[in-house]
């Protein structure tokens, strides 16, 4: 019988959320989310966005058009407009 369950349970979404956030090379600041981390600028903010957004949003739009293009063997069957974020 496991006597400290909570604090394993605790623990063990700690983690799996952290792999979650590493898995898809994110920080969880980047989605709204706290962390036990003093903060988190504007400036980092934006940092963060563009790096997620070019390393992995625009790569992921990528392979998904082509895959559109070959399923319709055409080529620009679809298009994406890109998402930008104004920080004005």
């Amino acid at each position: 019988e496991v006597s400290d369950f909570d604090k394993q349970y605790t623990a063990l979404a700690k983690r799996s959320r952290e792999q979650l956030f590493t898995a898809f090379r994110a920080t969880p600041n980047l989605f709204g989310i706290n962390t036990e981390s003093l903060g988190f600028s504007s400036e980092e903010y934006k940092q963060a966005y563009k790096l997620y957004n070019k390393t992995v949003v625009q790569p992921i739009q990528t392979v998904f058009i082509e895959s559109i293009n070959k399923i319709t063997g055409r080529d620009n069957a679809l298009t994406i407009q890109p998402f930008t974020i104004n920080f004005d």
